[in-house]
């Protein structure tokens, strides 16, 4: 095993979780679990898990707030702003200047799309303006309160925008308790997934329907390393 699973074992094995929490609309994930020390005194201890693209992180930290250790070490040669290292107070990723979508009112929704000048397309305006939605369920959403992916904000009157701005905020209403684990698959393959039915694609992708997220994903990264390895073999 690794050097980092070693060290995970050796901090958590043993150890109870707690509890789970997760910044306002952001990919980490705080785990935190009641263990005991080399003394055998009470401690707890966070597991800190960053889903962010290539800066993706897993990081172990005291009691104190200070990294233990982490999967990845970032320092000042890697980034000037914020260092993921041994010894060093755990800090939050910067948060993205975006507003939460399902803290909007419908008011609040109306302003900013009467705001949009010029050319602007809908599922980009979406996509600067709020934040922890994914190019993907932009493009949906476009797509079900226009049938147009391409939507542009900038042509639309008032009026509907009015229509609009009701309708968005009826879907995030929606949103919050309304999941459906969903695979996209292309000519078989696995090419995406989501927690909503996608209609964007029509029949050029496949949708196939989960019972749970995590099926979901067990499938969907399966088949992918399974068609990568075979793509490979092929190759040779």
């Amino acid at each position: 095993p690794p050097m980092f699973c070693m060290l995970l074992r050796k901090h958590l094995l043993g150890g109870r979780l707690v509890g789970v929490s997760q910044p306002a609309m952001e990919r980490a994930a705080t785990f935190t679990f009641d263990c005991t020390d080399e003394m055998g005194e009470p401690v707890q201890k966070h597991l800190i898990l960053e889903l962010m693209g290539r800066n993706s992180n897993l990081i172990l930290c005291g009691s104190d707030g200070r990294v233990l250790d982490c999967l990845r070490r970032v320092d000042f040669e890697m980034s000037g702003k914020r260092q993921v290292l041994p010894g060093l107070f755990y800090q939050e990723p910067p948060a993205l200047e975006k507003a939460d979508p399902f803290a909007a009112s419908v008011e609040e929704i109306v302003a900013a799309l009467l705001a949009v000048e010029g050319q602007k397309r809908f599922d980009k305006w979406l996509l600067d303006t709020y934040g922890g939605l994914s190019p993907l369920i932009c493009r949906e959403l476009a797509w079900e309160l226009f049938g147009d992916v391409e939507a542009d904000v900038g042509q639309m009157s008032a009026e509907t925008r009015w229509a609009a701005a009701q309708g968005l905020y009826e879907r995030l209403e929606r949103l919050r308790s309304d999941f459906v684990p969903v695979m996209l698959r292309k000519e078989g393959k696995p090419s995406d997934f989501s927690f909503l039915p996608i209609g964007q694609y029509g029949p050029y992708l496949e949708m196939e329907r989960y019972e749970s997220f995590s099926g979901l994903l067990d499938a969907f990264y399966t088949d992918r390393d399974h068609a990568e390895r075979m793509r490979q073999k092929t190759q040779s």
